[in-house]
């Protein structure tokens, strides 16, 4: 999904696809785009034992880049 958002912005802004990029690491705390293994493992978390008593909870799983917002 990023990966069209990132073709999206670089051809209405005129910008590469990797100066797109760039400007989205740089919103995130960790300065990089996560991998899908990393949402992967908070879904697997959300579904195990260790999160029986989670209820009604919105997970953000976007390295901090929305963090402004909250």
């Amino acid at each position: 999904m990023l990966e069209s958002v990132i073709e999206y912005y670089a051809s209405r802004d005129s910008k590469t696809k990797d100066a797109v990029e760039e400007e989205y690491k740089r919103w995130t705390a960790f300065g990089r785009i996560g991998r899908p293994e990393e949402a992967a493992e908070v879904v697997v978390w959300l579904c195990s034992d260790a999160a029986s008593f989670v209820t009604g909870h919105s997970m953000i799983v976007d390295g901090g880049a929305s963090a402004y917002l909250r």
